[in-house]
This record gives structure tokens, C-alpha cells and sequence, in this order.
């Protein structure tokens, strides 16, 4: 399911008593997050940092929430697309519209940040397969290079 899908059956949805939304579909917020981290990066790529996702919508905010209207996905890709100087619309058919997994593109698109994700796997427990609980543990770990 792709995050613009997971976004809109969030609200037409009733979900049946007992059930949590993550049995029935991808978490957009999870998978809306990401593509909105890699949308604020691509932007700033295309722009050398002169622009960001921020000005998207502080753009939106003006045009749209101080004149009383509503907008579209379409006026959000457009108001990307002005702010980007390019378009976008490649960026939102595999990011937003796609069913397709962000994964393996985060390292292509973080670089451009200087990050790097790498994923690590869980320890074992001592008596059994199943993995080691880490309390408070995000996983990331940073170092400075020069």
C-alpha cells in the first residue's frame, strides 16, 4: 500500500472493534515520515539549501490557509515542484503514490545529507532465536569525520 493510500483509508475507514490499523495496512505515518525526509532532502539538493520542505509550507500556509482554501495532493506536489525549481512528479509516483519499498532508496537520498543508515542485526537471548530487547535503545550512533 502505498502512503498517500494508507492516508486516505485512515479516514473513510472503520475499522472493525478490537482491531489495531496496523493489522490492515502500512503505517503512513511511518512510511509518510520517511518520504517526507527524503522530499525535504531532495528539495534542498535541488535548490544547493536555499529551500526546504519549510518553505513548502509556509508557501501552503499563505496561498491556501490565509485565503480560506483548501488544497489538493496536486497543489502540494506543484508547491514542492515551485520551491524545487524542477519536477517532482517522478519523486511522488515511487515515494508517495507507489506501493513500492523506500528502503533501498534512503542511503541514496540521505547522502546527500552526509547520512548514512545501516541497518544492524538484534542479538540473540541466551537461551533461545528470539531477539534482545534493548530499553531505550534507538540504534543510532554517530561519529564526526573529517
Amino acid at each position: 500500500m502505498s502512503a498517500e493510500e494508507a492516508s486516505f483509508d485512515s479516514w473513510i475507514k472503520i475499522l472493525p472493534a478490537g482491531r489495531e490499523f496496523g493489522e490492515l495496512a502500512v503505517s503512513y505515518y511511518d512510511k509518510g515520515e520517511f518520504a517526507r525526509l527524503l522530499l525535504d532532502l531532495d528539495i534542498r539538493r535541488r535548490t544547493n539549501n536555499a529551500k526546504s520542505l519549510d518553505d513548502v509550507m509556509r508557501y501552503l500556509y499563505t496561498e491556501f490557509f490565509e485565503k480560506g482554501r483548501n488544497y489538493t495532493p496536486a497543489d502540494f506536489q506543484k508547491a514542492c515542484e515551485l520551491m524545487s525549481g524542477a519536477s517532482l512528479e517522478d519523486f511522488f509516483a515511487r515515494y508517495v503514490r507507489s506501493r513500492e519499498d523506500l528502503a533501498p532508496v534512503y542511503n541514496r537520498i540521505l547522502a546527500s545529507a552526509g547520512l548514512q543508515l545501516e541497518q544492524a542485526e538484534l542479538a540473540s537471548g541466551p537461551n533461545d532465536d528470539r531477539p534482545v530487547r534493548r530499553k531505550g535503545f534507538l540504534g543510532g550512533r554517530t561519529r564526526r569525520q573529517t
